[in-house]
């Protein structure tokens, strides 16, 4: 005899699988409640489904599958509330899964320390390596979508062939602004104008959940010290896991469509240390600058009103409180490298045309702004006003660190010497040349030693 469920249930199950259709509604709901659902059939979803549907408890994700459904306004109310923080954890812990495979990279509560806007060091570091998640289905430069929960759940393709629906949505639970419009029950425009209520039925968690991670977000991030590598101490930010993957749904569906001046060349696709350094080989004079604590510069309300020559108010001012902590950009958040970028893009064009003036080549990798050219003068005049240009951001140089070399000194752009060629600094190169010597006084000992490991090990 067939166990009665609740439409709570119903909804409960399609909360932390969506978007999803019955056929995967149903073997969750096997997996995590057997002895209620072992007889559960896929028509027997699909009538609750129908009925749900009428009530407007659910909609279609995408109006070209109509088998796939996500939660709507009414459905998220219709579950009481210990049904909704236990399928706000249950998602949220997929989703970082589904996050860390579209990134192909660590996702853990400590990481976040090549976020810091600092100009990038080896890391010989290692850790423990989690459940590996199973990749995304849709590779794209511009926008990383993530793969379902289910597939996260479930080390499979999926229960059925036509259950393998392709999850690469524009929202990711909705394929667009129309059928967000839908769940939304018309409280959000037919735009591209996202609050916390349609964010949260995009990302499938409860609006409240979303609402205490924006008025209290000192609750959910985790701040220590590290070590400078010339003395002193940095303040981390990293936000818990909850919150980080909120920020992480933020930065690959709605942040990826900033633009980002072609001068900068940190936290971006296909640009790193070497090509930022590329562009400054065999130059005469070089000037190294750095900006004065730099994502601790960037307030919330400047965030704010520069996402707002992009995005309305409503969503500019959304995004912005989600991705702070006491009003300023964190070091440590997977958002902030996006959000400098975007918040110095004016400033990067009006430098590099400067530049481009006075036949000077100027690149930036997170806070290190680099200028170069064959006349002295007119690299010290461009420091000047990129110096003049930032006050109207508010932001500062540090002068401390303020450095012009010529040829006949040794250049560094983001730890790259470029004097002629593009090769590590001398006393790195001394360095792996000293390891290899050694490396190699211990080889030529071994060959004289294999006898007696061979009479050790037959022992």
């Amino acid at each position: 005899m067939k166990t009665e469920l609740s439409t709570q249930i119903y909804a409960w199950a399609l909360g932390i699988m969506q978007p999803a259709s019955a056929t995967i509604v149903k073997h969750f709901m096997q997996m995590a409640l057997p002895d209620s659902c072992q007889d559960l059939e896929t028509k027997d979803v699909k009538v609750q489904f129908a009925k749900m549907l009428k009530l407007g408890l659910i909609s279609q994700s995408s109006e070209k599958i109509d088998y796939v459904y996500s939660l709507t306004w009414l459905g998220n109310l219709s579950m009481n509330n210990k049904l909704r923080v236990h399928r706000d954890k249950a998602r949220l812990f997929l989703l970082k899964d589904a996050a860390q495979a579209a990134h192909k990279e660590r996702f853990s509560e400590g990481r976040g320390l090549e976020l810091t806007g600092d100009s990038p060091v080896m890391d010989l570091s290692s850790d423990k390596q989690s459940r590996r998640p199973i990749g995304q289905v849709v590779d794209s430069a511009d926008l990383a979508y993530w793969s379902s929960t289910f597939k996260q759940l479930k080390h499979s393709a999926g229960p059925l062939p036509r259950s393998s629906f392709s999850t690469s949505f524009g929202l990711y639970s909705f394929a667009s602004c129309n059928e967000l419009q839908l769940a939304c029950h018309n409280i959000c425009p037919n735009t591209f104008d996202l609050d916390i209520s349609s964010i949260s039925l995009c990302i499938g968690i409860s609006p409240s959940l979303l609402v205490s991670m924006s008025n209290k977000p000192e609750d959910h991030y985790r701040t220590y010290e590290i070590g400078k590598k010339n003395g002193g101490t940095r303040i981390i930010h990293s936000p818990r896991i909850f919150l980080k993957t909120v920020q992480y749904w933020i930065k690959d569906y709605i942040l990826h469509s900033l633009n980002i001046h072609d001068s900068c060349h940190a936290y971006q696709k296909n640009k790193s240390i070497q090509t930022n350094a590329s562009m400054h080989l065999n130059k005469k004079f070089l000037a190294n600058v750095d900006i004065k604590n730099f994502f601790g510069s960037i307030s919330q309300e400047k965030l704010q009103n520069t996402l707002a020559t992009r995005y309305s108010k409503k969503m500019s001012q959304c995004i912005s409180r989600l991705c702070t902590i006491n009003n300023l950009l964190p070091q440590g958040a997977p958002t902030s490298p996006v959000l400098s970028n975007f918040y110095l893009s004016e400033f990067d064009a009006k430098v590099e045309t400067f530049c481009h003036h006075l036949q000077l080549d100027y690149t930036r990798y997170a806070d290190d702004l680099t200028i170069s050219g064959n006349y002295k003068d007119n690299v010290l005049k461009a420091i000047d006003f990129a110096k003049d240009t930032l006050n109207l951001y508010e932001l500062k140089l540090n002068d401390s660190k303020t450095r012009v070399a010529s040829k006949h000194g040794q250049q560094k752009v983001t730890g790259v010497v470029v004097n002629e060629k593009m090769q590590p600094p001398r006393k790195f190169r001394k360095k792996i040349r000293a390891t290899f010597y050694q490396a190699k006084k211990i080889l030529a000992i071994i060959p004289t030693r294999k006898k007696s490991c061979e009479d050790i090990l037959v022992i």
